[in-house]
């Protein structure tokens, strides 16, 4: 199998051993990516996208209210990521950006009802609640007894299943969007005919598909652009096989707006 999420996508067919592989398989996921949260380096590392990205974002909205441009629905996420690095790291942007290290209790409750607009999807489900949902843990600070807990939130979807919450909430996102910009993204088949995207510019009103695509050679580029949408080319980019998330938000992101 390509990853452990395919194999636990068809871990239903070994049962007759006894062994619960999706259950061990999602525990080893969530103790992995919970070994990796430090957002410390969220705002330190300066190859992360997340903040080249904030800065666009920023840039168009430098005041915190219901026109900014999360908050109106302008930008809309949807990850098949587990981890909870994005909603933390916006979490920390915006009350750095817009109220400072001191912040009152009405500052802070002001904040949290700010992020709850905004609108992000996990296809596959995420490692726990978090803190406005009614968690108390802070990301980075978990308990070993916590890692059972939060890989529940991790959810298997097998082929034959049928759609999920998470997924008819990403074909809402996508019905209502004029672009969609996919971001270190695999074009996994699979995934892309979960987010009902076959002939997309078809089925949607969406204007055009960007894309990055490094790692990806000229025929694997043709395959995707063919699938997305093999009535019109034209309405696919796709970034260079050299050229990573940031390069390529400097190259196109001024054109989604």
């Amino acid at each position: 199998m390509p990853s452990i999420d395919s194999f636990l996508e068809k871990a239903e067919k070994y049962k007759w051993d006894g062994i619960d592989y999706i259950g061990i398989g999602k525990y080893a996921i969530a103790k992995f990516l919970l070994e990796k949260e430090h957002l410390s380096s969220l705002s330190t590392d300066n190859n992360n996208w997340y903040k080249h990205l904030w800065d666009k974002i920023h840039h168009y909205s430098d005041e915190l209210n219901d026109n900014h441009i999360l908050a109106n629905g302008k930008i809309k996420f949807i990850t098949f990521n587990y981890d909870l690095s994005l909603e933390y790291f916006l979490l920390s942007s915006i009350r750095y950006s817009y109220i400072g290290y001191y912040a009152s209790q009405e500052d802070i409750k002001n904040l949290i009802n700010f992020i709850k607009k905004i609108h992000i999807i996990h296809i596959y489900g995420k490692l726990g609640p978090l803190p406005w949902e009614g968690d108390r843990r802070e990301y980075g600070n978990y308990e070993s007894r916590d890692i059972l807990e939060y890989s529940k939130g991790i959810k298997i979807i097998q082929r034959d299943a049928e759609t999920t919450e998470e997924l008819k909430t990403a074909h809402e996102y996508l019905k209502q969007a004029d672009f969609v910009c996919f971001l270190g993204f695999g074009y996994n088949f699979d995934n892309l005919e979960r987010l009902n995207l076959l002939n997309a510019t078809g089925n949607y009103d969406i204007k055009k598909i960007y894309g990055t695509a490094k790692g990806l050679k000229k025929a694997q580029k043709e395959n995707i652009t063919s699938y997305l949408d093999h009535q019109d080319s034209e309405s696919v980019t796709l970034g260079n096989e050299d050229e990573g998330i940031i390069d390529f938000l400097n190259k196109e992101f001024d054109h989604l707006w």
